[in-house]
């Protein structure tokens, strides 16, 4: 698997994590006393978390939240749906 591979298999298990994150959330406003939703909700909370850690600390940062260090980095590279081939940019569908 090469760098664009891992890419966009690391972005693909964020959305996966935090879109399921979202549903929990939405679930969990009109039943908020249901404790496994509540058990599933901090799972998935965790995981999109470390996933967006993971991909932030090899790829930079996947939201403008994510920025760290000294300098203001977000957009100085490509945006997490671009891979570069060939030196050239360009989005996957």
């Amino acid at each position: 698997m090469n760098k664009n591979d891992n890419r966009t298999a690391l972005l693909r298990s964020i959305q996966e994590a935090c879109f399921t994150l979202h549903e929990l959330v939405l679930y969990l406003d009109t039943h908020p006393n249901n404790r496994k939703a509540f058990a599933m909700y901090q799972t998935y909370r965790k995981r999109c978390n470390e996933l967006t850690a993971q991909y932030e600390s090899t790829y930079g940062p996947l939201t403008a939240n994510g920025v760290t260090g000294d300098r203001w980095t977000w957009g100085s590279g490509l945006w997490p749906w671009q891979q570069q081939e060939g030196g050239n940019c360009h989005v996957d569908v």
